[in-house]
């Protein structure tokens, strides 16, 4: 056994007692598989219903976002527009890849040609 040193005290710690229940004989052998079954059909009828209210939840949140993703699209694709046009001024003709606003930045990237 392991001993731990917690607040200056010394214990020793217990290995756990599990209890397994052996079949005696084939039709108990039997008995057991069939439960397994069982409560394996159940586990997976569990996962089905969980999986069925997950998803009606992710679509309820997911119809309510559908306004918020509206305005990300919107005002992104404008201010990409208004950037590209503004390229020169807000990169100093090139010399720097970003520009920092008060509430955000935006970013070019210059790959190498292929």
């Amino acid at each position: 056994m392991k001993s731990m040193v917690k607040g200056g005290k010394r214990r020793r710690l217990q290995a756990r007692v599990i209890e397994i229940a052996v079949p005696e004989n084939a039709q108990q052998a039997n008995d057991f598989i069939e439960r397994v079954g069982l409560a394996q059909r159940g586990r997976d009828r569990l996962q089905t219903e969980m999986n069925e209210a997950l998803s009606r939840i992710k679509s309820d949140y997911e119809k309510a976002a559908a306004d918020y993703k509206a305005v990300i699209e919107a005002c992104s694709a404008g201010l990409r527009i208004w950037c590209e046009r503004n390229r020169a001024e807000l990169t100093l003709e090139g010399k720097r890849k970003h520009y920092r606003f008060a509430a955000g930045e935006v970013c070019w990237r210059n790959r190498p040609p292929s």
